[in-house]
């Protein structure tokens, strides 16, 4: 079992309450410049400021870590800022591969992790069950589309804490996940025949 975590509002509480990016938190003018700068000015951030751990998170990551292969950040965070996010990873969870936005790569987050899931994560471990949390909606339906069990982080936390909290092993921890994740899934269904039926 592989297990692929996002970082930001996943891993962490990230403010405030309506940053729904940490790119969000950028000062406009160096967003509409895109460049260098900007993250540059987030490496700078992410060393000045210390987001709490997402206490959701803690019990569920930390079960699941116990029995997976590879537990491994698929983050849109700039490279610049590896030693950072490294420190506070480190002082939570267990990890054994950080992914991260290259230096100059500017494509929507999702981009940049659909290129690490399948060139880093898939490569010579299409055999094994991967688990994926993110934030992101797009990014959980990108990894479903390429076969993990993904879930909407923290929402997912709320379901989950509770399987994890109660002396369990990880295979029924993973049980409760899959059904979680099958539910999800009928909503997200349901969402969209709505959507589509008011258009």
């Amino acid at each position: 079992m592989i297990l692929v975590l996002d970082l930001d509002r996943t891993l962490n509480r990230l403010y405030p309450p309506w940053a729904r990016s940490i790119r969000e938190l950028v000062p406009p003018a160096l967003v509409r410049r895109a460049g260098h700068e900007m993250w540059d000015w987030l490496a700078a951030h992410l060393a000045e400021h210390t987001y709490p751990v997402h206490e959701g998170a803690l019990p569920v990551v930390r079960v699941l870590s116990a029995g997976a292969s590879r537990v491994i950040v698929n983050t849109g965070r700039p490279e610049t800022a590896r030693g950072t996010t490294n420190k506070w990873l480190r002082n939570h969870f267990r990890v054994d591969q950080l992914l991260m936005r290259a230096r100059g790569d500017f494509r929507r987050t999702v981009e940049v992790k659909r290129e690490h899931f399948r060139t880093d994560i898939l490569s010579g471990h299409e055999d094994e069950t991967i688990y994926a949390f993110d934030d992101n909606r797009d990014a959980v339906n990108m990894y479903r589309q390429h076969g993990a069990i993904s879930l909407l982080a923290p929402q997912c936390w709320n379901s989950l804490s509770a399987l994890a909290t109660t002396p369990r092993d990880v295979t029924e921890l993973l049980q409760g996940l899959q059904i979680v994740s099958r539910r999800t899934l009928m909503t997200d269904a349901k969402q969209d025949a709505r959507e589509l039926g008011s258009t």
